[in-house]
Protein backbone atom coordinates (compact mmCIF):
# COMPACT_ATOMS: atom_id res chain seq x y z
CA UNK A 1 0.00 0.00 0.00
CA UNK A 2 2.75 2.51 1.10
CA UNK A 3 4.68 1.99 -2.52
CA UNK A 4 1.53 2.39 -4.33
CA UNK A 5 -0.10 5.67 -2.51
CA UNK A 6 3.67 7.28 -2.40
CA UNK A 7 3.98 6.53 -6.44
CA UNK A 8 0.16 7.74 -6.32
CA UNK A 9 1.02 11.22 -4.76
CA UNK A 10 4.56 11.74 -5.18
CA UNK A 11 4.42 10.96 -9.05
CA UNK A 12 1.18 13.43 -9.46
CA UNK A 13 2.17 16.16 -11.84
CA UNK A 14 1.24 18.45 -9.21
CA UNK A 15 4.15 17.96 -6.85
CA UNK A 16 7.16 19.60 -6.56
CA UNK A 17 9.07 17.96 -4.19
CA UNK A 18 8.58 15.86 -1.09
CA UNK A 19 10.22 14.80 1.58
CA UNK A 20 10.94 11.80 3.91
CA UNK A 21 12.00 13.19 7.85
CA UNK A 22 13.68 10.66 9.08
CA UNK A 23 13.87 7.04 10.00
CA UNK A 24 14.11 6.65 6.80
CA UNK A 25 13.72 2.42 6.08
CA UNK A 26 15.30 2.01 9.29
CA UNK A 27 17.98 0.66 7.75
CA UNK A 28 21.06 0.03 9.10
CA UNK A 29 23.53 -0.81 5.98
CA UNK A 30 21.93 0.61 2.62
CA UNK A 31 20.13 -3.25 1.55
CA UNK A 32 16.51 -1.79 2.92
CA UNK A 33 16.24 1.61 1.25
CA UNK A 34 18.22 -0.05 -1.83
CA UNK A 35 14.87 -2.37 -2.28
CA UNK A 36 12.18 0.32 -1.03
CA UNK A 37 13.66 2.76 -3.87
CA UNK A 38 13.32 0.24 -6.31
CA UNK A 39 9.91 0.01 -5.85
CA UNK A 40 9.63 3.87 -6.72
CA UNK A 41 8.14 4.90 -10.13
CA UNK A 42 10.71 7.57 -12.55
CA UNK A 43 8.00 9.87 -11.67
CA UNK A 44 8.61 10.02 -8.00
CA UNK A 45 12.43 9.53 -8.50
CA UNK A 46 13.05 12.58 -10.46
CA UNK A 47 11.04 14.78 -8.06
CA UNK A 48 12.82 16.89 -5.46
CA UNK A 49 13.59 14.83 -2.32
CA UNK A 50 14.32 16.94 1.10
CA UNK A 51 15.36 14.50 4.04
CA UNK A 52 16.16 15.41 7.71
CA UNK A 53 18.00 11.93 9.57
CA UNK A 54 15.78 10.76 12.70
CA UNK A 55 17.91 8.99 15.96
CA UNK A 56 17.29 5.38 13.91
CA UNK A 57 19.06 6.62 10.68
CA UNK A 58 22.02 7.18 13.65
CA UNK A 59 21.49 4.37 16.23
CA UNK A 60 19.65 1.55 14.29
CA UNK A 61 17.94 0.66 17.82
CA UNK A 62 16.94 4.19 18.24
CA UNK A 63 18.96 5.59 21.16
CA UNK A 64 22.80 6.44 21.59
CA UNK A 65 22.09 4.54 24.76
CA UNK A 66 22.02 1.21 22.73
CA UNK A 67 24.55 1.99 20.20
CA UNK A 68 26.30 -0.54 18.06
CA UNK A 69 29.56 -0.54 16.12
CA UNK A 70 27.67 -1.78 13.17
CA UNK A 71 25.45 1.70 13.25
CA UNK A 72 26.10 3.98 10.36
CA UNK A 73 26.08 7.35 13.15
CA UNK A 74 24.51 9.33 9.79
CA UNK A 75 27.52 8.76 7.62
CA UNK A 76 25.95 6.46 5.87
CA UNK A 77 22.55 8.61 5.49
CA UNK A 78 24.17 11.80 4.63
CA UNK A 79 25.92 9.73 1.47
CA UNK A 80 23.00 8.32 0.41
CA UNK A 81 20.86 11.48 0.88
CA UNK A 82 23.08 14.18 -0.44
CA UNK A 83 21.82 17.63 0.76
CA UNK A 84 23.37 21.00 -0.19
CA UNK A 85 24.10 21.49 3.17
CA UNK A 86 26.48 24.18 5.46
CA UNK A 87 28.90 21.22 5.85
CA UNK A 88 29.46 22.24 2.08
CA UNK A 89 30.75 25.77 2.92
CA UNK A 90 34.04 24.69 4.41
CA UNK A 91 34.23 21.16 2.97
CA UNK A 92 34.42 19.59 -0.87
CA UNK A 93 30.70 18.10 -0.19
CA UNK A 94 31.13 16.10 3.53
CA UNK A 95 31.81 16.63 6.94
CA UNK A 96 33.99 13.31 8.27
CA UNK A 97 35.65 15.58 11.01
CA UNK A 98 34.22 13.60 13.72
CA UNK A 99 34.84 9.50 13.99
CA UNK A 100 32.03 8.17 15.90
CA UNK A 101 34.63 5.26 16.72
CA UNK A 102 36.85 7.29 18.48
CA UNK A 103 37.46 7.69 21.90
CA UNK A 104 37.22 10.95 22.54
CA UNK A 105 33.52 10.81 21.20
CA UNK A 106 30.73 11.37 24.03
CA UNK A 107 28.01 8.73 24.01
CA UNK A 108 26.03 10.69 21.23
CA UNK A 109 28.06 9.06 18.46
CA UNK A 110 27.06 11.03 15.18
CA UNK A 111 28.58 12.29 12.18
CA UNK A 112 29.23 16.12 12.06
CA UNK A 113 25.91 18.01 12.30
CA UNK A 114 26.28 20.56 9.67
CA UNK A 115 26.12 17.29 7.58
CA UNK A 116 22.37 17.43 8.14
CA UNK A 117 21.77 21.35 7.91
CA UNK A 118 20.21 22.35 3.91
CA UNK A 119 17.96 25.57 3.74
CA UNK A 120 16.10 26.06 -0.02
CA UNK A 121 13.89 27.70 -1.76
CA UNK A 122 11.63 25.74 -3.91
CA UNK A 123 8.88 28.27 -6.14
CA UNK A 124 7.67 30.34 -2.79
CA UNK A 125 7.88 27.68 -0.40
CA UNK A 126 11.23 27.75 1.61
CA UNK A 127 12.86 24.53 3.59
CA UNK A 128 14.98 24.20 6.85
CA UNK A 129 16.28 21.16 7.92
CA UNK A 130 18.60 19.65 10.13
CA UNK A 131 18.74 17.44 12.78
CA UNK A 132 18.00 17.75 17.05
CA UNK A 133 21.14 16.07 17.86
CA UNK A 134 22.90 19.14 17.36
CA UNK A 135 23.23 21.61 20.45
CA UNK A 136 21.39 25.19 20.37
CA UNK A 137 23.81 27.35 21.02
CA UNK A 138 25.82 26.18 17.59
CA UNK A 139 23.22 25.93 15.72
CA UNK A 140 22.44 29.34 16.19
CA UNK A 141 24.60 30.57 12.83
CA UNK A 142 23.15 28.43 10.78
CA UNK A 143 19.53 29.25 11.48
CA UNK A 144 20.67 33.05 11.43
CA UNK A 145 22.24 32.66 8.27
CA UNK A 146 19.20 30.46 6.74
CA UNK A 147 16.36 32.75 8.35
CA UNK A 148 18.36 35.79 6.46
CA UNK A 149 18.35 33.94 3.20
CA UNK A 150 14.71 33.24 3.41
CA UNK A 151 13.59 36.89 4.72
CA UNK A 152 15.88 38.71 1.54
CA UNK A 153 13.59 36.36 -1.01
CA UNK A 154 10.84 38.18 -1.45
CA UNK A 155 9.32 35.51 -3.08
CA UNK A 156 9.25 33.20 -0.12
CA UNK A 157 5.54 33.16 1.11
CA UNK A 158 5.95 29.86 3.60
CA UNK A 159 8.71 28.47 5.32
CA UNK A 160 8.74 25.18 6.57
CA UNK A 161 11.40 24.39 9.47
CA UNK A 162 11.68 20.45 9.86
CA UNK A 163 13.40 17.84 12.21
CA UNK A 164 12.86 14.44 12.60
CA UNK A 165 11.96 14.31 16.66
CA UNK A 166 9.22 16.25 18.43
CA UNK A 167 10.70 15.62 21.81
CA UNK A 168 14.04 15.90 23.65
CA UNK A 169 15.49 12.49 24.24
CA UNK A 170 16.50 9.51 21.66
CA UNK A 171 19.32 11.50 20.92
CA UNK A 172 17.53 15.25 20.79
CA UNK A 173 19.00 17.87 23.05
CA UNK A 174 16.96 20.50 24.41
CA UNK A 175 15.37 23.24 22.27
CA UNK A 176 15.85 20.97 19.31
CA UNK A 177 12.77 19.33 18.13
CA UNK A 178 11.19 22.23 16.15
CA UNK A 179 7.56 22.53 17.91
CA UNK A 180 10.10 23.90 20.54
CA UNK A 181 13.08 25.02 18.20
CA UNK A 182 10.23 27.68 16.29
CA UNK A 183 9.85 29.54 19.62
CA UNK A 184 13.07 29.58 20.86
CA UNK A 185 15.12 30.53 17.34
CA UNK A 186 12.35 33.49 16.93
CA UNK A 187 13.09 35.02 20.08
CA UNK A 188 16.82 34.78 20.57
CA UNK A 189 17.31 36.03 16.31
CA UNK A 190 15.54 39.19 14.58
CA UNK A 191 15.88 37.11 11.21
CA UNK A 192 14.30 34.51 11.93
CA UNK A 193 11.37 36.79 14.35
CA UNK A 194 11.15 38.48 11.20
CA UNK A 195 9.55 35.21 9.82
CA UNK A 196 7.03 34.59 12.57
CA UNK A 197 3.67 34.86 10.24
CA UNK A 198 5.49 32.91 7.28
CA UNK A 199 7.07 30.01 9.75
CA UNK A 200 5.50 26.54 10.42
CA UNK A 201 7.25 23.58 11.80
CA UNK A 202 7.12 19.71 10.94
CA UNK A 203 8.11 16.89 12.99
CA UNK A 204 7.96 13.41 13.08
CA UNK A 205 9.53 10.27 15.27
CA UNK A 206 5.78 10.03 17.27
CA UNK A 207 3.88 7.69 15.15
CA UNK A 208 0.85 9.88 14.61
CA UNK A 209 -0.56 12.39 12.32
CA UNK A 210 -2.33 15.48 13.67
CA UNK A 211 -2.15 18.92 13.76
CA UNK A 212 -0.27 20.93 16.57
CA UNK A 213 -0.20 24.50 18.03
CA UNK A 214 -3.24 25.50 16.44
CA UNK A 215 -1.57 25.31 12.98
CA UNK A 216 1.64 26.14 13.32
CA UNK A 217 2.99 22.99 13.54
CA UNK A 218 2.16 19.65 12.29
CA UNK A 219 3.51 16.33 13.29
CA UNK A 220 3.73 14.00 10.37
CA UNK A 221 4.63 10.18 11.60
CA UNK A 222 1.45 8.17 11.29
CA UNK A 223 3.13 5.59 8.33
CA UNK A 224 2.14 2.53 9.95
CA UNK A 225 3.65 1.93 12.86
CA UNK A 226 2.16 1.90 16.42
CA UNK A 227 0.80 5.24 17.52
CA UNK A 228 -1.86 7.36 17.04
CA UNK A 229 -3.78 4.77 15.09
CA UNK A 230 -3.60 7.03 12.27
CA UNK A 231 -2.39 6.29 8.62
CA UNK A 232 -2.45 8.92 6.20
CA UNK A 233 -0.96 11.51 3.77
CA UNK A 234 -0.36 15.26 4.17
CA UNK A 235 -0.25 17.65 1.18
CA UNK A 236 1.10 21.20 1.63
CA UNK A 237 0.79 24.14 -1.31
CA UNK A 238 -0.04 27.28 -2.12
CA UNK A 239 -2.11 28.04 -4.37
CA UNK A 240 -2.51 30.56 -7.30
CA UNK A 241 -5.25 32.45 -5.58
CA UNK A 242 -2.82 33.42 -2.52
CA UNK A 243 -3.19 30.83 0.13
CA UNK A 244 -1.26 28.31 2.00
CA UNK A 245 -3.19 24.88 2.10
CA UNK A 246 -2.01 22.06 4.57
CA UNK A 247 -4.53 18.71 3.26
CA UNK A 248 -4.43 15.41 4.89
CA UNK A 249 -5.92 12.07 2.89
CA UNK A 250 -6.44 9.30 5.64
CA UNK A 251 -6.13 6.34 4.57
CA UNK A 252 -7.11 3.89 7.43
CA UNK A 253 -7.22 4.36 11.36
CA UNK A 254 -7.91 1.90 14.16
CA UNK A 255 -11.43 2.84 14.17
CA UNK A 256 -11.97 0.85 11.38
CA UNK A 257 -11.37 3.51 8.38
CA UNK A 258 -10.04 1.87 5.40
CA UNK A 259 -10.71 3.93 2.13
CA UNK A 260 -7.18 2.77 0.09
CA UNK A 261 -9.19 0.97 -2.40
CA UNK A 262 -11.53 4.41 -3.25
CA UNK A 263 -8.75 6.24 -2.49
CA UNK A 264 -6.09 4.75 -5.03
CA UNK A 265 -9.33 4.28 -7.11
CA UNK A 266 -10.00 7.98 -7.20
CA UNK A 267 -6.06 9.08 -7.56
CA UNK A 268 -5.42 7.46 -10.66
CA UNK A 269 -7.98 8.73 -12.46
CA UNK A 270 -8.39 12.33 -11.15
CA UNK A 271 -5.38 13.03 -9.72
CA UNK A 272 -4.48 14.87 -6.29
CA UNK A 273 -6.67 17.78 -7.55
CA UNK A 274 -9.72 15.63 -8.38
CA UNK A 275 -10.01 13.81 -4.96
CA UNK A 276 -9.87 16.69 -2.85
CA UNK A 277 -12.62 14.88 -1.36
CA UNK A 278 -10.96 12.37 0.22
CA UNK A 279 -8.88 15.06 2.41
CA UNK A 280 -9.46 16.99 5.63
CA UNK A 281 -8.16 20.66 5.77
CA UNK A 282 -5.86 20.89 8.25
CA UNK A 283 -5.07 24.63 7.24
CA UNK A 284 -5.94 27.21 5.05
CA UNK A 285 -4.94 30.89 5.59
CA UNK A 286 -3.90 33.98 2.88
CA UNK A 287 -0.39 34.35 2.29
Amino acid sequence: RFRQLLNAFVGDSSVSFWGIIGDNWYDQNGEISAQAFAQLSTAVKSKFLYVSPGNHDMWVDGSPLTAVDEDQFGNGFMQYYPQDTVATLTNDLFDFSVDPDASNVTFKRSAATDNFFSYSVVGNVGLILYTSVAEYSASLPSFDEACSFMAADDSVDVVLLTAHWNAPGDGAGLKMPPGELIHFVQKDLDSCGGLKDKMYFIEGHMHCNKVLQGGKGFLIAGQGMEGCGNYGFPVFQTTEDGRFQVLYFPVADSDGLDQYDDLMACLDSNGIDGCLSFAETWLDVEI
